[in-house]
């Protein structure tokens, strides 16, 4: 099981407690589907079930959250870890100097020669894969070269640090870059079908202001539609 949900802010979209709020609409949605309980939330946010996080790596459901302007993205999966984070591209951020300081080298070469467009690439795999650790932002940040030789968008298979994953990226109409990393508990599944259709799927609502595919609810700040 694959599902991503998303939700597009319809009031106070640029306001941090809305999209905290949504992510845990979103959060509560995607577990109901499954039959799961989601009880809280702790004090970083991480969703919590049964008073345990329910995080990366847990042995049956993994969750991740991502909100950039008025979207917010969230995506829970059976298969095994994993992480997913959507950036929107914003003027005059200074990314060479982002990339100086948090990226590999060969990552920080691909930023100075084709720019802010190869940047959120590799930000958002590089955050994508920091959250389905478990680590986060210090492994976001770390300078670690992971990313130099994955060259565009699209869904392949890398070993990192030891480990089996799926990763996948895709510039989404409007400005933004979505990155999903997934370690799958059984390696030999081919999940490339799968993840490739599920963020086509969201990238085309998220670029499109997305209209429902199978059911939609109207919550009080924002539209939700899951896939």
């Amino acid at each position: 099981m694959l599902r991503i949900t998303s939700l597009k802010l319809t009031e106070n979209p640029f306001s941090r407690r809305a999209a905290h709020e949504a992510g845990q609409r979103l959060a509560r949605a995607l577990l109901r589907e499954e039959g799961g309980g989601l009880l809280g939330f702790d004090a970083q946010g991480k969703p919590l079930v049964g008073g345990k996080p329910l995080v990366e790596g847990s042995p049956r459901l993994s969750l991740s959250l991502t909100h950039s302007r008025d979207y917010v993205i969230g995506a829970l999966t059976d298969l095994g870890a994993i992480g997913i984070d959507l950036e929107v591209h914003r003027e005059g951020r200074r990314f060479e100097d982002i990339a100086a300081f948090a990226f590999g080298p060969l990552e920080q070469e691909r930023v100075a020669t084709f720019g802010a467009a190869s940047f959120y690439r590799l930000w958002t795999l590089r955050e994508a894969y920091a959250k389905a650790t478990g680590i986060g932002w210090s492994l976001l940040v770390d300078g670690v070269e992971r990313f130099g030789l994955s060259e565009r968008e699209g869904v392949w298979r890398q070993a990192l640090e030891g480990r089996n994953w799926w990763l996948g990226t895709a510039a989404v109409a409007g400005d933004f870059t979505l990155a999903l990393a997934l370690a799958p508990n059984d390696k030999t599944l081919a999940l490339q079908a799968r993840i490739a259709t599920a963020l086509t799927s969201v990238s085309s609502r998220v670029s499109g202001g997305f209209l429902p595919r199978n059911r939609s609810a109207s919550p009080k700040s924002g539209r939700l539609h899951q896939r």
